[in-house]
């Protein structure tokens, strides 16, 4: 069916030339409408995973936010939370920081 393989439209296109083999394996599956994790199972509608990845998935990320927060850091970057608060305000969380523009950031830090 592939005389070349399946990603040789992907190598060839200027599109797709800089990604590595493991992108353009997901943007592969991402065009076909297959669940890019399992490789397997159509997509549900507005994801790129199949509704028991996605099932799979959820749950992890339950319980990776429920081990941060017992052990006192921020469920959504897992770095250390300083004060009485849960959560890294919007300006303090790391994750945040890294892609929020530079005058963005200064208004986050100002403002708290």
């Amino acid at each position: 069916m592939y005389p070349r393989g399946p990603n040789y439209w992907m190598e060839k296109s200027p599109k797709y030339a800089h990604l590595t083999k493991q992108q353009r394996s997901y943007h592969l599956h991402k065009n076909i409408g297959l669940c890019y994790q399992c490789n397997k199972n159509e997509c549900e509608p507005g994801h790129t995973k199949c509704p028991s990845c996605l099932k799979e998935h959820r749950e992890y990320m339950r319980k990776l936010r429920k081990r941060r927060i017992e052990r006192g850091l921020c469920p959504k970057c897992g770095y250390p939370v300083e004060g009485p608060q849960q959560v890294h305000n919007a300006g303090q969380c790391p994750r945040k920081v890294r892609r929020m523009p530079d005058e963005a950031y200064n208004h986050a830090t100002a403002s708290a």
